[in-house]
């Protein structure tokens, strides 16, 4: 599903009120712990009056997962590709993985898309599965446990308030 653009060429700008905001691709330096990311062709809308710059939501979806995946290397994170084959290699789906590892049911989705940075110790734990044999396994095993007395114990509740 792509978003619908929000700006278009032509319309006023927010900040001086004047028409005519046009489209441009330029070289923009993003700067992060006292790294730089150079992307040569970022978009924006700009103002030709005052030189207010614009970014909507298919702009931002465009270099997000880029911007991401640096600010990672940058911290000593995974990365969204290495997040991924990690789960395919495993074999499970991100609901799954989310399940058993934690976060959210769609934590993994925004790992893997790059909108979301996971934590570090999101990453330690992913390394570990990654990295020692048996991990996965065990902490598979430790969920579905868990998951069987949650089960039992709302059976228990349900049947007391019945009674």
């Amino acid at each position: 599903m792509k978003p619908q653009r929000a700006l278009a060429e032509g319309m006023h700008c927010a900040q001086c009120g004047k028409p005519g905001l046009t489209f441009r691709r330029r070289p923009e330096v993003f700067e992060y712990k006292g790294t730089k990311l150079k992307i040569e062709d970022y978009g924006v809308f700009s103002c030709p009056t005052c030189g207010e710059e614009y970014l909507d939501d298919p702009l931002i979806m465009e270099t997000e997962s880029q911007i991401r995946n640096w600010q990672r290397q940058v911290d000593g994170l995974l990365t969204t590709d290495e997040i991924k084959t990690l789960r395919r290699k495993i074999g499970v789906t991100q609901a799954e993985f989310s399940r058993v590892l934690g976060g959210g049911p769609k934590s993994f989705a925004k790992y893997e898309t790059g909108v979301v940075n996971q934590s570090e110790a999101m990453d330690q734990l992913l390394r570990l599965v990654r990295d020692v044999p048996g991990v996965w396994a065990n902490l598979k095993r430790q969920a579905e446990t868990k998951r069987r007395i949650s089960q039992r114990l709302k059976k228990r509740t349900s049947v007391r308030k019945t009674a």
